[in-house]
């Protein structure tokens, strides 16, 4: 099974974009802030990792804190 992408909808947009980018070494693939949308796609070179970011006012908690997703 692969897994397509990982949603994450936070209030902390740039934040969690910088995060994954910093930390993860991921790189925007897909931005449609340009269209007008708050949603980035981010990945690994290879696409094996995928990451989609919402922005999403208020969402101070976008899920469980004991989510964990891995291949």
């Amino acid at each position: 099974m692969k897994l397509s992408h990982v949603t994450i909808r936070t209030e902390k947009f740039t934040e969690e974009i910088e995060f994954y980018q910093e930390t993860a070494g991921l790189r925007i693939a897909r931005d449609l802030r340009e269209i007008g949308e708050g949603i980035v796609f981010l990945s690994d070179c290879a696409q094996d990792v995928r990451i989609e970011i919402i922005n999403t006012p208020g969402a101070k908690d976008a899920g469980n804190a004991n989510l964990s997703i891995g291949k």
